[in-house]
């Protein structure tokens, strides 16, 4: 029952032809999202340091 869990509910498939490429771009597009924040996060802590 898990392991159909994992592939249906979650459309995120470990194995699974139709959905492969989704969910490459999907964790590309985190990835850059994550970059973003942690820019972001540097930028506010180096503001926070110089006052």
């Amino acid at each position: 029952m898990k392991h159909i869990t994992d592939t249906t509910l979650h459309g995120r498939t470990r194995k699974g032809p139709s959905s492969t490429s989704q969910t490459q771009r999907y964790t590309e597009g985190q990835g850059k999202v994550h970059q973003a924040h942690q820019r972001h996060n540097s930028i506010v802590k180096n503001k926070k340091r110089s006052t």
